[in-house]
Formats: structure tokens, sequence, C-alpha cells
């Protein structure tokens, strides 16, 4: 029994030694509510397609961690973790789906390898963790002379492997591409084959060999890339963007306009921004030279976190930009229902948060800010919930109901779900006469119904066929009326209490 062992000081006696390292677990985060977009960027996985994900261990499955090392964090693996956990605090999460959207410019190339001039294996992503895609050559056990096995490994773990005849390449690049005579299922996850000359075998190589060239194509993204993305989304419901760790201040103002375009034609989100490490006060609300504030948004469907930076257990020092994506999955575990107010951020920490007299200060100029209190799992929350519109003049707008997150999700989602069932339902398939005025009426108030039953609106409101102009059988349209109010979510709990 000879037990426990250390490399540095190994022990006199002889016999077998083990040390048991635990891996801590991949989360999968798994929850039911409200969808993410979110543009990042990565080291493997498919680039500039949206890619739907269910939780977390789906983006490990389709992009992987990104590094071999497990101290080292993407910031596609940041962005799409935080927005699944969300609070990740007493029963309370994060988004129900995220449509994960890798960004790679130009420069973003696989890592591959000629092999002996007769074959060139290729990673099937670009990016640097292709790097850790490795080779070997060795002869078949069961044939020695007249097969080779082409053995693939991963992180110096094998993963793949592919018996051919020694001097048929060509059939070897069958197999690895999945192409006749074989099934598309038996193709490499990991590589591709081309460039190949057969006839002639691969000189054996028992050592593993590296693909080499990887790029991730992140340090270059430009205004092209992102105009990609934002057309990529066209055919895409979402009701939250959250880019990962953007502080450009030209790509936030084009990506801002083209925000508030689609939402002016229907397709409504909020979208979610902040800023970066250490920002203070002045730059997270009046901005510079290269930080877009708060105040040239104006935009009641941006949210922006500012001020300070941050420390999560699990990777390090953050700045409020890597924050977004969290803030806009509790955005999405929240709904309609509950505000911002308190939501908490489990794993947390600040290292460098608001000044005192920034948090009124804050609210006041669109600003959401991080705070710390005595909760004992979970000391840092956010403070209050606003958006950055600003304006205080625009009795149509008025300020109290545009500068909350809460009634903004809630005025979405009444639309949304309305406008899909006219669409789905009614439009095209109907006449219009007295029976349909009555039947989306009455499928109108049925669903406002379920939002009051919800605490979403106050009871009370109204639904009525509008008769300005008066409903005529001669018309193509159908006009209705609301009048709804929206719930309040608690902020503050007075007491007085009388003493003797």
């Amino acid at each position: 029994m000879a037990g426990t062992f250390s490399k540095n000081a190994r022990p006199k006696r002889p016999g077998a030694y083990f040390n048991f390292v635990v891996r801590e677990p991949e989360p999968t985060l798994v929850n039911s509510l409200g969808t993410v977009v979110i543009p990042f960027t990565h080291s493997w996985g498919p680039t500039e397609v949206v890619t739907p994900l269910a939780n977390f261990g789906e983006f490990l499955s389709i992009f992987g961690r990104g590094a071999a090392d497990l101290s080292t964090f993407t910031e596609g693996y940041k962005a799409v973790l935080d927005a699944f956990r969300g609070e990740d605090v007493d029963g309370r999460g994060g988004a129900g789906q995220v449509l994960a959207y890798r960004m790679a410019a130009s420069s973003a190339a696989a890592a591959s390898k000629v092999v002996d001039s007769k074959i060139t294996l290729t990673a099937v992503w670009p990016g640097t963790y292709g790097q850790q895609i490795t080779y070997t050559i060795t002869p078949d056990a069961t044939d020695t002379s007249t097969h080779d096995n082409l053995t693939i490994y991963v992180e110096g773990i094998e993963a793949e492997r592919f018996k051919y005849a020694k001097t048929n390449i060509t059939d070897l690049a069958a197999q690895i591409n999945g192409t006749s005579p074989y099934s598309d299922l038996t193709a490499s996850d990991w590589v591709r084959g081309s460039s190949v000359t057969s006839g002639a075998a691969i000189a054996a190589q028992a050592t593993q060999s590296a693909l080499t060239g990887g790029d991730d194509g992140s340090s270059n993204v430009l205004a092209s890339d992102w105009t990609a993305f934002m057309d990529a989304l066209a055919p895409h419901r979402f009701t939250l963007l959250a880019p990962a760790n953007l502080t450009d201040k030209t790509i936030l103002t084009s990506l801002v306009a083209w925000s508030a375009n689609a939402n002016a034609k229907g397709k409504r989100h909020m979208l979610v921004i902040g800023g970066a490490a250490g920002e203070s006060f002045s730059d997270a609300v009046t901005g510079s030279a290269s930080v877009l504030g708060s105040q040239a948004i104006n935009n009641p469907n941006v949210v922006r976190l500012g001020i300070g930076t941050y420390v999560d257990e699990r990777y390090g020092q953050v700045s409020t930009a890597q924050l977004a994506p969290r803030l806009a999955g509790i955005l999405a575990w929240r709904g309609e229902a509950l505000p911002l107010t308190f939501a908490r951020l489990n794993g947390l920490s600040i290292y460098s948060g608001p000044l005192a007299n920034d948090y009124e200060r804050a609210m006041d100029n669109g600003i959401v800010v991080i705070a710390r209190d005595s909760h004992p799992t979970a000391p840092v929350r956010l403070e209050e919930g606003v958006t950055t519109y600003l304006t205080t003049t625009n009795p149509g707008q008025p300020k109290n109901i545009f500068g909350n997150p809460k009634f903004m999700r809630s005025m979405h989602g009444i639309e949304m779900e309305l406008t899909e069932f006219a669409e789905m339902e009614v439009i095209g398939l109907l006449p219009v006469n007295a029976g349909t005025r009555d039947h989306v009426r009455g499928q109108m108030m049925a669903r406002l119904q379920r939002r009051e039953d919800a605490g979403i609106i106050l009871s009370g409101w109204t639904v009525n066929i509008s008769s300005d102009p008066p409903p005529s059988d001669l018309d193509s349209f159908i006009s209705l009326d609301y009048e709804v109010q929206f719930g309040r979510g608690l902020s503050q709990i007075l007491n007085n209490v009388t003493v003797g």
C-alpha cells in the first residue's frame, strides 16, 4: 500500500503511487425563458453563422472550451456561460436559449499539416484550438505489413483512428472526409484531408505531430464583420442582444443605430452593453472620444452597465462590457414580470466599484451599476434597472415608463405575442366582418388576462374595437384600442416603528 506521491519529493519505498485530481465539471445550466443573442470571439467552432444553444453543455459540444489550459477562458466561453447562469442564486437563472455567433475576421485560419507530402490535414474549424490536434502514422496491429493507422489526438488524448491500406491514401482521405464510398456519418469531427498523392505509403510517425498555423480571427474584426452579423440575425427571433466585451465606440454606435432601426420595424429586443475595466462615472455617462456613454445613446431599448472593475471567481477580473451577457441572461430569466432591482450576481466581487455618490447619479443618467450588501452567499447585486432613455420632455414617451427595462420588456412581449397571433392565424385567412372583429378582440383579451394573472399588468385593462374610424366591412383592416397599466416591481419597504 504505497499511497500518494509528490513529483518534487518522490517517496523512497518502492511501489505504485496514485494522486487523484478532480477536474471541475463544466456546467450545463438549463433554463426555459428568454432568448439572448451573443456575438463573440473564440478559438473553435462554426464562424459567422447563428447557432442556437439550449444550454451551456451544447456550447461545449459545438464550440469546445477553447483552450487546453483549464485556467484560460475565451470571450465566447465567458459570455455564453454568463448568459446561461444569470443570477445563479436561489433558483434564479439566466437565458433559456442563446443564439451564438462566432465572430471571425478574414485573418481566421484553420490549423493544418502536410503529412509526408501525401496528404494535408486541415482542422475542421479555423482557430488556434486546432493546434491542439496531433496525429501519428503507425502500422495496424492486426495487419502490420499491409495496413496503417492514422490516429487523431486532441489535447494528447486519442479522438479518432482511421485504418487504411498503406498505399491507398485516396481511401484514407475518403474516410476522413466521409465521402464515397463512406457515409457522411464517418467523417472526422476534427480534420479534413486534401492535396492527396496516392500510390505510396506515408512514412511511419510514432511521435505525435501537431497541426500549425491556426488563427482565431479575433484581433482585427472589422465593421464589415459586424454588418454581416447584423444581416445574419434577420430570420431569427430573439428578445435580447449582448455582445461579448465590445467597447469599440464606432462599432457600438453602429450597433445601437441598427438596433433602433430593427425595433422601429417591429423586431423588438433590448441591446445590453457595458464599458471598459476601471470605467469612471464620467466615461459611462458622457463618454469620450473612444467611449460611448449613455447620454449619446438615449434609447429606451438599450441597457448600459457601467463603472468599475469586478472579479469573477471562475475567470478573474472582468469589465462591465464582459458582464453585459450576464445582465442579458438575468433580464431573460426575469421576463416581463420582474424588475432588475436587486438582482444578484453570485460568484462576483467588486474590485473597484462606483463611488458612494455615483449610485443615485447613475440611475438618473441611464446607467445600471453594481453594489455590494450583506447577502451571505451573493453579496453583489444590481442596483436599479434603468435604460439609457434620458428624455424628459416627450409626453408620448415618459421617462418613468421608457426608462424602465421591465416596462420595455412588457411592451415588447405584448407586441411580439399579439403580432405573432395576427400573422399566423388572422391576416390573409379571415374576412373583415363583425365575427372576425369579435374573434380578434377575444383573443387579445385572453392574452392580456394571462398577463394580469402573472402580475405583469394591473386589472382594469381594456380592449375595444376602435370607433375612429368606425368599423366597416368595406375596410381591409381591423382597428383595436387598448388601455393597459404595468404592474410595478417592489423597490422599497418603508417602515415607521413606534417604540416606548
